[in-house]
């Protein structure tokens, strides 16, 4: 799963340079070979057709991950960290709570995207109006949409984390900006005893830290080979991860943008280092 995630994350990467590239040379190439510059028409529509294949493979693309992310939810790794046994039914039930925001929010970005591709190839002024004003009721619904999303998302979490021994404890708050659009506030936390120990974990929007109490052995791991030894997943889940073990319990500390998308391999790490540093090396297993 987690190479999955590198090889996705480095296809966006190059789709989006590639693809704007692409789409802005093939306007511009038009706009040089165009010889009557009374009529932008050409160029309009040119823009507009390759606006349009540019975010229809984005927006497919989306949705594809999406539907292999939802398929990744009854994983192995999933049943690893459960602390009981998992069925199909609880796993689909998990993912059915959120299952339809992705969609919806694929839903209005495209045909937001589509009505202004559209009003810029026609040319036509009172054509554009019309459609800019459709545009922005879409936004004002997709704003009101996001609040309920957000809650409901939040709350699916709860459910998915019930059969790992954990709970949500916390949700961020969502604070509008005046000038538009908003910032999530606060940390994502989830609390439980898994094994004997109590397990804390926060999600930021640049860092999750995942906590296991006790006393512990000192050590500190900074490198992904003994990450990798200890749970069986490749090197590659382990860019800017750190491990702090002591007195007062093991840390995993994970930096970067969605790195609660770790969760699961965070907490099987966690528990692997708490139970090798646990006195005698002797912890719960």
């Amino acid at each position: 799963m987690a190479d999955d995630i590198q090889r996705a994350s480095r296809w966006w990467l190059v789709w989006s340079l590639g693809g704007i590239a692409a789409w802005i040379g093939v306007t511009v190439a038009v706009a040089v070979t165009h010889d009557d510059p009374s009529d932008p028409g050409p160029i309009l529509r040119t823009f507009a057709i390759a606006g349009g294949v540019f975010f229809a493979v984005t927006f497919g693309a989306a949705a594809g991950q999406m539907r292999r992310a939802r398929l990744r939810t009854g994983s192995d790794l999933y049943r690893r960290a459960a602390i009981r046994d998992v069925s199909d039914d609880e796993l689909r039930a998990a993912a059915r709570s959120t299952a339809g925001i992705g969609p919806t929010y694929l839903f209005f970005g495209a045909t937001v995207t589509a009505l202004m591709l559209v009003s810029i190839g026609f040319g036509d002024e009172g054509l554009m109006r019309t459609l800019l004003w459709i545009a922005v009721g879409l936004v004002l619904i997709w704003a009101v949409y996001a609040g309920f999303a957000l809650r409901r998302a939040f709350a699916a979490g709860d459910a998915f984390a019930q059969p790992l021994g954990l709970r949500l404890t916390e949700i961020p708050a969502w604070v509008a900006r005046p000038s538009g659009g908003g910032d999530l506030i606060g940390a994502q936390g989830f609390g439980g005893e898994r094994h004997g120990r109590q397990v804390v974990i926060s999600q930021g929007a640049g860092e999750a830290v995942t906590a296991v109490h006790g006393v512990f052995a000192e050590r500190r791991l900074t490198g992904p080979q003994r990450m990798v030894e200890l749970t069986g997943e490749p090197w590659s889940a382990f860019k800017k991860v750190t491990v702090d073990s002591g007195p007062d319990g093991v840390v995993v500390s994970r930096r970067g943008n969605g790195a609660g998308r770790w969760m699961l391999t965070d907490l099987l790490l966690a528990e692997a280092v708490a139970a090798e540093s646990a006195p005698d090396g002797d912890g719960p297993a």
